[in-house]
């Protein structure tokens, strides 16, 4: 998918964060950056906006539950090098894609060592890293950060500290670092934001005011903005914005979404159980149509809607506000769910992103959906190399499915040969006959 090779697009309303910037200007003197901070504390925008604003060679990769794989993960990652630097890691590609590939210290030697040819530096950006949970995955990157050449420089973009070997990397003057305290919008930032974002004049006190309640928490001041549309004052409205974040953000929600179009806030509620948004899909999934409109007016209305592409074709609800709304959901329509989650199912599996569609499918427990797919286009994977992909498939479904349906045992079969379990194998196939 493209579009995760690609820095985010700049929101509307922007903050140029300078001092931040100046800090992430010495990124080059180390060889890993991490910047951890809850939800809403704009990671993905300081780094895109200082990237628009530096002229630093950088590869950015956007990570979703997907690619807590590792044929996904290190795809994705060979193949945003190859975009920097020719063929650095093609070999590897190849490699990775066979039914049996070389162990992965072999591919990030091969990848390595043809970078270590390049004298030019090199930033790789993996944007929320905490989604990966895959100790493999883990392994690799440190392999990677162990034996790096010294023109590659990683940054990663993370809700909570991956298990990385960090306390190592800080000893050796290795690790800089970026936290929540250091990414809170300073006074001086909500007073900017608030000037940028309403029509309102605050006191210096109303300012303060904001600023100690909501502690620089960014999403929240984003939220606090959205409910003053259309009101004549802000002073009800400030002296009700109290208590921690999660009180805050319930407040708010109830101002947003209460306030918007019933045919708005259907549209939000419905399509919140998607990872990705199309208006193609969208129009499936809410059986409405005007998707691409109802997109872009969700954008211009800065409804925690974010472009992934130029084109504004693909776009993502921000992931607290999407957590948010699936909440929603749940609690005034959850005999909807699943009819949602197959009308995306269907969607995806008609347009070929059965990945997305065994995701669905996943999700709301459709074992006999994921059992179809893996049957109708398993060999298909196979054949292009994703093996790790359908086995993962099969192996969320009870053994009696799979004992049903002769391709499943294959590729149940495939699985346990690779995994050297050699006799379960062949006690499945004997089953099966």
């Amino acid at each position: 998918l493209t579009t995760k090779l690609r820095i985010p697009c700049l929101p509307v309303h922007l903050i140029f964060r300078t001092h931040l910037f100046a800090q992430l200007q010495h990124v080059l003197h180390y060889p890993l950056t991490l910047i951890t901070s809850s939800a809403g504390s704009g990671k993905t925008t300081l780094l895109s906006s200082w990237l628009h604003s530096a002229s630093l060679p950088a590869l950015w990769i956007s990570l979703n539950a997907e690619a807590d794989n590792p044929l996904h993960f290190w795809s994705y990652i060979f193949t945003a090098l190859n975009t920097s630097v020719s063929g650095v890691a093609d070999i590897a590609l190849s490699l990775l894609r066979l039914q049996q590939p070389p162990t992965l210290e072999t591919l990030l030697t091969l990848v390595i060592n043809n970078l270590a040819q390049s004298s030019a530096p090199l930033i790789l950006i993996l944007d929320d890293y905490y989604l990966i949970t895959d100790p493999a995955i883990h392994q690799g990157i440190t392999f990677l950060l162990d034996h790096r050449p010294t023109t590659l420089h990683l940054i990663l973009s993370t809700r909570v500290d991956p298990p990385l070997p960090l306390d190592r990397f800080r000893m050796h003057g290795q690790l800089l670092e970026l936290r929540s305290k250091t990414l809170c919008f300073t006074r001086a930032e909500v007073t900017s934001f608030l000037a940028l974002t309403t029509s309102f004049t605050f006191s210096d006190e109303d300012i303060t005011s904001l600023y100690m309640r909501t502690e620089g928490w960014i999403a929240g001041l984003q939220l606090f903005t959205l409910s003053l549309q259309e009101k004549s004052e802000y002073t009800q409205l400030l002296q009700g914005f109290t208590g921690g974040h999660r009180y805050i953000f319930d407040y708010l929600l109830q101002e947003i979404l209460t306030s918007q179009p019933a045919q708005v806030e259907s549209f939000l509620l419905q399509t919140s159980i998607l990872e990705y948004l199309h208006s193609s899909l969208c129009e499936a999934v809410t059986d409405q149509p005007g998707g691409q409109a109802m997109l872009e007016w969700l954008e211009q209305a800065n409804l925690f809607l974010q472009p992934l592409d130029d084109e504004r074709q693909w776009y993502r609800y921000h992931p607290l506000f999407a957590d948010v709304l699936q909440l929603r959901l749940r609690q005034t329509q959850p005999s909807l769910l699943p009819v949602l989650y197959q009308r995306a199912i269907d969607w995806c599996e008609k347009e070929g992103r059965y990945s997305e569609a065994v995701t669905y499918a996943l999700t709301i427990k459709d074992l006999a959906s994921v059992a179809r797919i893996a049957e109708r286009v398993g060999v298909r994977m196979v054949e292009r190399g994703e093996v790790v992909t359908v086995q993962r498939w099969v192996s969320e479904l009870p053994r009696e499915l799979i004992r049903s349906n002769l391709r499943l045992c294959l590729f149940e079969g495939w699985r346990l040969a690779l995994n050297n379990q050699y006799m379960d194998a062949q006690k499945l196939l004997q089953e099966y006959e």
